[in-house]
């Protein structure tokens, strides 16, 4: 009986040979065609009565999915493959299509991160083919007889690149792909005896290939892991090792392939001994390249297949070997049909641009080049759910080819876009495409779906997208036209308006950022909302401490001024307070109470979405409800519309001047709320980000941002940093320029500004609100009194006190930059030097090291210097490793300066005061002491010898600009590419869908007809070339003969010159030459190198070199720690403090899913690899057994992250005590689990109290505790691991090894005794099962009481005790997410979004720009994609209050713009508030 019928080819063969090895995959032993039907059996009789015509695979290559996949087949389904790393937008669009609402995903694969995005249920599948839900409940199954499936159903719907901007859902029904794999068999002489490779993603159709060939011939079928298809190192590897006679590959990879074979003479003979047959479809196969195998296997079969997917895989064939090689031409035919297909070449020219009928397909005249229809038993059934894409590409014209009576598609023609023709022996030969679609790396690309999606781009009125040979093989061109104006340079203009139009282009996204509230709303204070304020270091939301304090401090500000609030009151006024950007409210429901319910607070903002807030919080808190509060949408240069002149009290605008676009900006805001103040009241502009401290604030973030990457270069840093200084769109503004205001600025104000003071911030926390910010104040008379005179002040400089006080200047830079002894001494010698001041000394001016800056400029004073040696970031000194935010004290700060809040709260001798401001050295402060009746004078001035001399009119030299730092100058039409790039890698094309080069232009060149003229577009090769850094990095030849052959392959891959200093993406390097990079380093210095590493700006030849060296030396045990991670692994070092009574191997599931750590665990005596040695009960002897290899583990590293479970955290507590003052070694970050924190486990029993009083048990210690108490414990924080460790308990001879190890780690729990709580000022991450029932959520939180810097704590849903065993891949993710972000992807972001705000500011208003008149008339959808991508046009005008901002809430999915979607904001807002910019030009009308 023929077998039509695609998992009929498995049952018939496992019939036939049961026995039969069917599956192998790495290191499993492999299944049989019995064992592998039977699970497929099983798998069926879960779904077949799933209501899902179409089931979704999401998994990567392995044995579970091809279970998976075979068992949608036998039940009668169809299946749709999703790659895991898809973006979320397409599979979201692929799910919507097929209607799909069950995802497969193999259980060893669970859970996987896309689905988190979408609304499908998962269904997990093991290896016996059985199917659970999500929760671990068995999905029912029919234990019935399985229907047969008809040959006609769907087998697969497979989605191809769409014109329309959206895939296209291509049914294919089993019958045409089962008669395509039986043609492979026989024409391809394939059959049992041989072995074959699973090696295609199966997304592409040419997966159904590799495995039903083998099927259908019986044979073994080898499974490559994920991502080994591009590897050719890998692949040679693999065919050797497993003998595989029969390999599938695209002829691109075919050709890198046979590279390497050439660069590897020796793995080209073991190739050689197994590899029979090479199959290849999907490209032009070149008969240079069949030659070139022919070398390396003189006996090989090339079989050179042909077909699209909508033709089930295959249709026709053409056979290679050495001796018909050479007669071949150029590329080779795709040869004959087979019996079962039908192919007819019609003249294209009698049908162009026309409908296609039967009457217009006339077939090409013999010889001549036509287009390829298709016709037979071989056809899909269309595209799903899109009737005119199927009726412009399948036909039934039965007079040019009958349909077969037993065809499954109703069609009998497929209209491929392929031209050929036909030679005199009948051979057909590929020439080329009829149409826009191309294939780039085998996958097939619409040109026309790449250009639907650009044209998206707010920007973008049109675009073409053509493919070219580029200088690495084929890519895309992208052609955009763009507005008239349009200027993809930023306009620097500082008196122009658009800078004062802009200042009201931030509400729309204010909206959208104060939706973002996980991890920003204090869970005791609903008016603590910190939603949006996302630390500029680690781009998570800032953490509580801090902005508690930042706020507290900031109220402060106000309340001082009690006494003028009073005095409004005793002279029968309204106390009245406005607030220029209250945000949500922080400030404000703090301050509003002060004025109790006579007086009036106004709250402003841009953001309505931030007012509905404050008056929703407002209404519902009942403290609040009697307060007279108004809020009102307005910039801050409105201020004059919601109060009258004089009424307030005082004028607060804190944390908003950032946003401000000019410094005469400020200084008009700042005239307008003086207007609006009353005599004798103050104003204070607070937050202001200090321009002088810009350069090293950059430089301290991107080396914390550094720091998490393995090979990091002080160079790259420092580039980095100048980079994002010159293109800094935010605010920066020099605190000289209220210096100048207190000497000379009273006029500026009607005579009414009394003194200016400048403040630096106070608070103990370290973080970016504190460091390089600082507040102004601005106190008002009546106009009428005569300026104040100056107070005389005495300078001594740092210098000058350090000889004074027999100081060093600087410390050793390894244990402390400055003399530690300055603290001690500096009260005694201030209070000293004030007791005996001369009367007619006013005040001192003492310039001191500022312990909150001065690591920062230490720290780029290093990256200079570094620089010129090209020295890597790990020899960076671990005392000038930047924090995110740290706990600050007089001793802790003392080895890096001053601290200034110590200076706030120094006591002095009655009669003086203090003030704390900026040095013009950005490293240093100075503490200003006046005599207390001298402090209401202008000091200001004085203390920083001001000039005497009038403001210019044009305040820009007041105001960050790109030539503050030496970087290589702004080019609009990179800039263009930067912007399209980035916006593009976040839309729905895939990585080989988006273009290579983007080419703007004012209009598409026209022919006579008025038709685009393609001839006339500019060469995109010389596009690329222009978008090219190489130029700009200083040639350097090699010098020895390791860099001489290194250069030597790059230059061969890259196809220019190559110096060893100039990074790898400098020479255009891109993803497929990093793959053919790494095979030629791989087959030259037998060192794999990391791929993610030759992708980044530190690659360089000589980086590259030191790293493969570094990394030769790496020893897979170093003592008592062990190298989970395999040893081609990458990544910064994570040490793992394992779980009592576990062992390093425990954990072996989470190393291998961190892809980009490198894990290391601490093997405890008594198991694993030191079972020989007795386990140790007492806390202080284990701690003492571990601590040498431990420590010498962690200076070898340097810098690295560390993970504690369960007895293992408070290991590594009190290690991190240890590494916090040991120069040699950093800790990056620790994460703990399963374990109260260091304060409550000293005083707990030995397993912890919370299960002890879980599982009653009475004992007093664990001395007390019987076998079957440790069996309870066991199992109770075994989780859903339970059930098998009852059946391992059972067993008697296997209690004792499982009992012993865990008393052991659980007496020496109970030892533990803290003798001091020491902070540990690195991130801590807190991690807890939902269901954990050794660790109750109180507990694990106690971990706060020792963190200095940062903490967050993670639940895990529904899973227990043991993360490790229970969700791997959970972990992995997070451990990724938290310790060692993407920065690449997030800064390709940011960087978009810097150069989306230039279009903001671009020479021309907006109103001119057509994108404006399509946004104002657009709907809802539209509105919602506008916002996103920052269009200039949305914002507080034309968004006012009464816009439903409710509409963000949905619908997120799809929608492709320049600014992440807004799950992912919440991971990858890159600083503070940069993502608060907007869309809207303001009203004009309301403008100063």
């Amino acid at each position: 009986m023929e077998v039509t019928t695609l998992h009929g080819l498995l049952e018939a063969s496992a019939a036939r040979c049961p026995k039969k090895l069917c599956l192998v995959y790495e290191d499993h032993p492999g299944l049989s065609y019995e064992e592998v039907w039977r699970a497929v059996t099983q798998c069926a009789r879960h779904l077949v009565n799933l209501e899902d015509q179409v089931l979704a695979l999401v998994a990567d290559r392995s044995l579970g999915l091809v279970i998976s996949l075979l068992g949608v087949l036998r039940a009668g389904k169809a299946y749709t493959p999703i790659e895991p790393d898809f973006p979320v937008a397409r599979a979201s669009a692929m799910l919507e299509t097929a209607d799909i609402r069950h995802v497969l995903v193999p259980k060893e694969q669970f859970p996987q991160p896309l689905l988190h995005d979408l609304s499908v249920k998962p269904l997990l599948v093991d290896l016996g083919g059985a199917v659970c839900l999500a929760s671990g409940e068995p999905l029912d199954a029919d234990r019935g007889r399985l229907p047969e499936v008809p040959d006609h159903s769907t087998a697969y719907v497979l989605f191809t690149s769409g014109s329309t901007g959206k895939p296209k859902g291509c049914m294919v029904p089993h019958r045409g792909s089962a008669l395509y794999a039986r043609a492979v068999v026989e024409h391809c002489a394939l059959d049992e005896e041989m072995t074959f490779l699973l090696k295609t993603p199966c997304v592409f159709d040419v997966s159904v290939q590799d495995l039903f060939t083998a099927f259908c011939a019986g044979g073994t079928l080898v499974i490559a892991k994920p991502g080994a298809h591009k590897d050719a190192g890998a692949m040679a590897e693999l065919i050797s090792t497993k003998a595989v006679n029969c390999a599938c590959f695209v002829p691109t990879l075919l050709v890198e392939f046979t590279n390497y074979l050439e660069r590897s003479p020796q793995e080209a003979l073991e190739v050689a001994k197994c590899l029979k047959r090479v199959l290849t479809i999907g490209e032009a196969l070149m008969t240079a390249t069949c030659k070139q195998m022919f070398s390396f296997i003189p006996d090989l079969q090339i079989h050179n297949l042909y077909g699209p997917t909508e033709a089930s895989v295959g249709v026709s064939h053409f056979a290679v070997t050495k001796a018909t090689a050479e007669r071949l031409p150029t590329v080779v035919p795709i040869g004959r049909p087979f019996d079962y297909v039908t192919f007819c070449v019609c003249d294209p020219s009698r049908y162009r641009d026309e409908k296609i009928t039967e009457a217009k397909l006339i077939p090409a005249p013999a010889g001549q080049i036509g287009e390829l229809f298709i016709g037979g038993d071989c056809l899909a059934t269309g595209y799903m759910k899109n009737m005119e894409k199927t009726e412009a590409a399948f036909f039934h014209f039965p007079a040019i080819c009958g349909r077969p009576p037993l065809a499954a598609s109703p069609y009998s023609l497929y209209k491929t876009g392929d031209l050929c023709k036909v030679d005199a022996d009948g051979i057909f030969h590929y020439m080329g495409r009829n149409d826009f679609q191309v294939k780039i790396s085998g996958v097939r690309i619409e040109c026309e779906e790449v250009a639907a999606v650009l044209k998206e781009h707010p920007v973008v009125a049109d675009a073409l997208v053509t493919a070219f040979e580029g200088p690495y093989g084929k890519a895309l061109a992208a052609y955009v036209v763009t507005p008239p104006a349009i200027d993809w340079s930023s306009s620097k203009d500082p008196a122009s308006n658009d800078e004062i139009l802009n200042v009201n282009s931030w509400g729309a996204v204010y909206d959208e950022m104060y939706k973002e509230t996980e991890n920003s709303v204090s869970s005791l204070d609903p008016t603590l909302n910190w939603s949006g304020y996302t630390d500029t270091y680690s781009r998570r939301p800032h953490i509580e401490p801090v902005i508690k304090e930042w706020v507290e401090w900031s109220c402060q500000q106000v309340s001082s001024q009690a006494p003028l609030l009073k005095e409004s009151q005793a002279a029968g006024r309204t106390c009245t307070i406005t607030e220029l950007g209250c945000g949500n409210g922080m400030l404000l429901f703090r301050l509003a109470p002060l004025l109790g319910s006579t007086g009036r607070y106004v709250g402003t903002d841009i953001s309505t979405r931030a007012l509905e807030t404050v008056n929703e919080l407002k209404r519902t808190l009942p403290q609040y409800q009697d307060l007279r509060v108004d809020t009102q949408a307005l910039a801050a240069h409105e201020i004059l519309e919601v109060c009258k002149p004089k009424e307030n009290d005082l004028v607060l605008c804190n944390g908003v001047t950032m946003y401000f676009p000019s410094a005469n900006y400020l200084l008009k805001t700042m005239q307008l709320s003086a207007e609006a103040t009353r005599d004798g009241g103050v104003v204070i502009f607070g937050d202001i980000q200090s321009r002088r401290h810009v350069l090293p604030f950059r430089c301290h973030v991107e080396t914390y941002q550094a720091l998490r990457r393995q090979d990091a270069t002080a160079l790259a840093v420092l580039h980095a940093a100048k980079q994002s200084v010159a293109q800094e769109e935010l605010s920066y503004f020099d605190d000289s320029l209220f210096h100048q205001l207190d000497r000379s600025g009273r006029k500026l104000f009607g005579n009414r500004l009394a003194k200016v003071e400048l403040r630096v911030k106070r608070g103990w926390w370290h973080s970016e609100f504190n460091r390089f910010r600082y507040d102004v104040w601005l106190v008002l008379d009546d106009g009428q009194q005569a300026a104040k005179p100056s107070p005389k002040l005495q300078q001594v400089d740092y210098k000058a006190l350090c000889k004074e006080l027999q100081l060093q200047e600087r410390g050793d830079g390894a244990t402390d930059l400055v003399d530690a002894r300055l603290v001690e001494k500096l009260e005694g010698w201030v209070c000293g030097r004030l007791s005996g001041a001369s009367p007619e000394v006013d005040g001192l001016v003492v310039t001191l090291p500022n312990a909150r800056t001065y690591p920062a400029t230490r720290l780029l004073e290093w990256l200079e210097t570094a620089a010129q040696s090209n020295l890597e970031l790990r020899s960076l000194p671990s005392l000038l490793h930047p924090a995110d935010a740290s706990w600050g004290s007089v001793e802790e700060s003392a080895k890096y300066g001053v601290e200034p809040e110590m200076l706030f709260n120094m006591k002095l001798p009655d009669g003086w005061v203090q003030r704390v401001i900026w040095d013009e050295d950005p490293g240093f402060i100075r503490f200003v002491l006046l005599r207390e009746h001298m402090a209401s004078s202008p000091w200001l001035s004085a203390a920083t010898d001001a000039e005497e001399e009038e403001l210019p009119e044009d305040l820009s030299c007041f105001k960050n600009q790109p030539e503050d730092v030496d970087v290589v100058s702004f080019d609009p039409i990179k800039a263009c590419n930067d912007v399209m790039k980035a916006w593009a890698a976040g839309t729905s094309l895939l990585p080989a869908m988006r273009p290579a080069v983007y080419i703007p232009l004012e209009s598409f060149p026209k022919n006579a007809a008025g038709k685009i003229d393609r001839a006339a577009l500019p060469d995109a090769c010389d596009a690329l070339s222009a978008t090219l850094t190489t130029a700009e990095a200083e040639y350097e030849p090699p010098s020895t003969e390791d860099e001489k052959k290194m250069v030597e392959i790059w230059e061969k891959v890259l196809k220019v010159q190559v110096g060893v200093q100039t990074p790898f993406v400098a020479y255009g390097g891109h993803s497929l030459t990093a793959v053919q990079l790494c095979s030629s380093v791989f087959a030259a210095f037998h060192r794999r190198p990391d791929l993610v590493f030759l992708m980044s700006e530190d690659c360089t030849v000589r980086a590259l070199l030191a790293k493969l060296e570094a990394e030769s030396t790496t020893a897979a045990h170093d003592g008592c720690v062990v190298r989970l991670s395999g040893p081609e692994q990458r990544g910064l070092p994570m040490l793992i403090f394992t779980a009592a009574g576990t062992s390093a191997a425990t954990y072996s599931q989470v190393a291998e899913r961190a892809s980009r750590l490198q894990l290391y665990a601490v093997e405890l005596p008594g198991r694993g690899q030191r079972a020989e040695e007795a386990p140790i009960p007492h806390f202080e002897k284990l701690f003492e057994n571990l601590k040498a290899d431990v420590m010498r583990w962690a200076r070898k590293q340097k810098r690295f992250f560390a993970w504690g479970d369960s007895l293992g955290a408070i290991l590594a507590y009190e290690f991190a005590r240890l590494w916090q003052r040991d120069p040699e070694a950093k800790l990056l970050g620790l994460f703990c689990s399963g374990n109260a924190g260091p304060p409550e486990a000293s005083c707990e029993r030995g397993m912890g109290e919370a299960v002890m009083d879980h599982l009653n048990l009475q004992a007093e210690c664990c001395a007390d505790m019987s076998t079957e108490d440790w069996k309870k414990f066991l199992v109770a924080s075994a989780g859903s691991s339970g059930p098998e460790l009852q059946e391992l308990l059972a067993r008697p001879e296997l209690v004792d090894s499982i009992i012993g190890p865990l008393r052991a780690d659980c007496m020496a729990y109970e030892s533990y005794r803290l003798d001091r709580v020491d902070l540990i000022h690195s991130p801590i991450i807190t991690l807890r099962g939902g269901h954990d029932v050794v660790t109750s959520k109180e507990t694990i939180r106690s971990w706060q009481q020792v963190s200095g810097s940062r903490y967050e704590h993670k639940d895990f849903g529904h899973f227990g005790h043991l993360l490790a065993r229970e969700c791997p891949n959970l972990l992995a993710e997070l451990f990724e997410e938290y310790s060692l972000p993407d920065f690449t992807h997030e800064l390709r972001h940011f960087e978009t979004f810097r150069a989306a705000y230039r279009l903001m500011r671009s020479g021309s208003t907006t109103k001119r720009a057509p994108s404006a008149r399509r946004i104002r008339g657009a709907s809802q959808k539209e509105i919602r994609k506008s916002m996103r991508v920052c269009s200039p046009t949305l914002g507080a005008a034309h968004v006012p209050k009464d816009f439903d901002l409710g509409c963000m809430e949905v619908d997120l999915v799809g929608l492709d713009a320049i600014m992440p979607p807004t799950k992912e904001v919440k991971l990858m807002r890159v600083g503070n508030l940069t993502w608060r910019k907007g869309a809207s030009t303001g009203n004009a009308t309301r403008l100063p």
